[in-house]
């Protein structure tokens, strides 16, 4: 409602001895929503550009939104004719953008570290999962939805436990 407003307010304030100095009217974003505009400003049109080149398909520069229209039919495209390696590269990437933006909009917590060493592999440190939350339409309009997934997992060697596993994970910390 105010931040239509901001760009006016600022000018009007960034006065220094009575000169008027320029100032570039912009929104102010926190660091993670920072980020994730940074990434998805560098590697969307790159991954986009070289998903083209490995299709064969002409490559031209392409806003933001239209790239990631056409990700997934190069994705598809690169399995088919393949190039497995790099369809999987595309999808990889397109889960990184998605939690990447999801931690800037706050819908997904962080993982959070158990302060225990991987009882498999006896390397990684033993991760909690955190939550991700997903917008869902209502007759009220949108709201969401969280979803906890209960997993414990090493980093390292991807071992991982669910709630159901969580007493035979305990023993086997204790007894290590």
């Amino acid at each position: 409602m105010l931040l239509p407003h901001l760009a006016g307010a600022l000018s009007r304030d960034n006065t220094a001895a009575s000169r008027a100095r320029s100032v570039t009217p912009g929104i102010p974003v926190n660091p993670e929503v920072l980020h994730a505009m940074v990434v998805l400003h560098r590697e969307v049109p790159a991954v986009t550009m070289a998903a083209c080149e490995a299709t064969g398909e002409p490559w031209q520069p392409r806003p933001i939104p239209v790239c990631l229209t056409a990700l997934p039919r190069l994705a598809q495209r690169l399995h088919d004719t393949g190039h497995p390696g790099d369809a999987m590269a595309v999808e990889g990437a397109l889960r990184r953008w998605v939690r990447v933006t999801k931690q800037a909009l706050g819908l997904r917590t962080p993982d959070l570290a158990i302060g225990a060493v991987c009882p498999v592999c006896g390397e990684g440190d033993l991760m909690a999962a955190g939550s991700e939350g997903f917008l869902r339409r209502t007759g009220h309009g949108v709201t969401v939805e969280w979803e906890h997934p209960g997993r414990v997992y090493c980093g390292v060697c991807a071992a991982s436990w669910g709630v159901g596993e969580w007493p035979h994970l305990g023993r086997l910390l204790e007894a290590g």
